[in-house]
């Protein structure tokens, strides 16, 4: 794995009428990396995926984009036709990224979607989870921005994904990921960035982590 930023987040802040969402965040996403954002809810983690994914701006400090990095993301389930089937929501995507439908069908069988057919509104919370994150995937992008991924999906699912965010790593590619599922988000990312109300806490290694605190639990009851 090589050591060269994608992303580089210096003094990131972002304000909301009077209140401070976020207060001069710094971090890096480097090559090859699967990073945990890991703070309590409202510390301003979607806020900071959303300047990521390029849906928010910041309004004073620098989001750099080294290299031209793409990113895609997994933020919301919207975005998809209600009526429209799966097959026929991703081509709508794919058509427009230039991915042929072969690829489509290659990732449909890749990520267990045996319901291509079915109109999307007609899907399960769980099976729209899985098509909001087979289309982050699509593009193959050099980082996925991935929030509460494994939300109403089965453990077999939830494995599935991990493995998949493995095999995109080892491609020198980079993921950050927030989940309240604290224990896969510790067996499977390998650093770990802090953030409390707004305000960077910490960037920690898994190794470094595991070695002070002996578990993300722990780290996050001591850190946070």
């Amino acid at each position: 794995m090589s050591n060269i930023i994608k992303i580089e987040i210096k003094d990131a802040s972002k304000f909301y009428k009077n209140k401070v969402i976020l207060d001069a965040v710094n971090f890096t996403i480097k090559t090859g990396e699967i990073i945990g954002l890991v703070g309590p809810n409202g510390s301003g983690k979607t806020t900071l995926f959303n300047i990521l994914a390029g849906t928010l701006k910041l309004d004073s400090g620098e989001f750099l984009n080294h290299h031209n990095s793409t990113i895609s993301c997994c933020i919301s389930k919207q975005g998809f036709f209600s009526e429209v089937s799966v097959k026929n929501n991703l081509m709508t995507y794919a058509v427009s990224l230039d991915i042929s439908e072969s690829k489509v069908n290659k990732l449909l069988k890749a990520f267990s979607v045996d319901f291509e057919n079915e109109k999307y509104k007609n899907l399960s919370a769980g099976m729209k989870q899985k098509v909001s994150l087979l289309l982050a995937f699509m593009p193959e992008p050099d980082v996925l921005i991935l929030d509460e991924p494994t939300s109403n999906l089965d453990m077999e699912s939830a494995k599935q994904l991990y493995s998949k965010l493995k095999d995109h790593a080892n491609a020198d590619k980079s993921s950050i990921v927030s989940s309240h599922d604290i224990k896969a988000i510790g067996d499977h990312c390998d650093k770990f960035i802090f953030i409390k109300d707004g305000r960077f806490i910490r960037e920690i290694t898994k190794t470094t982590l595991f070695s002070e605190f002996g578990s993300l639990e722990n780290a996050y009851h001591e850190i946070i």
